[in-house]
Parts: structure tokens; sequence; C-alpha cells
């Protein structure tokens, strides 16, 4: 693969910059390779995302049978639930 020449970008106030249009859509990672200095790249499919991995048949019917009979609501619950109501109502 060829070097590509760096290109200059302008960071706003936030600390953004816009990446061209061929990043959009895509998840990126960034490494900081020193105080001024940050590398971007497209993320590959396997980089530090680990791969999804299917429910088991048990693990999606628990689930299904928690949503279709969701348990009682325990204490702490109901005590977090009365601090949410006093502060937002």
């Amino acid at each position: 693969m060829a070097a590509v020449a760096p290109e200059r970008l302008t960071v706003d106030a936030t600390a953004r910059v816009q990446l061209p249009d061929r990043f959009a859509n895509s998840t990126v990672t960034v490494e900081t390779v020193g105080e001024d200095e940050v590398v971007i790249r497209r993320a590959e499919a396997g980089d530090d995302v680990p791969p999804l991995q299917p429910l088991s048949n048990t693990d999606r019917d628990f689930l299904l049978h928690l949503l279709d009979n969701p348990p009682e609501p325990n204490d702490v619950l109901k005590r977090a639930f009365a601090r949410y109501k006093e502060r937002y109502g």
C-alpha cells in the first residue's frame, strides 16, 4: 500500500475535527502517539470489540420469560424510585 500524504484539518474550539467522507458512519480508533499527536483510523471488525454471541436457547427463553412476567420490585428498587420521584416529580 502506498503512503498517503498527510492531510491538514482544522480542529474547532471543542476539539472536534471533520474527517473525510469515507469515514462517515464508521467506528474509528483514536490512538494517542505523543503529547501533540494522535492517529485516527477506521476500526477493523475485531478491534477491541468482542464478537457478538447469540443467546443460547435457555438464555433466550429465560429473557423472554422475564419480559412476559417481570418480577415484583424489591425494596431497594422501590426506594430508588421514590427518590427519583422526589427529585424529578
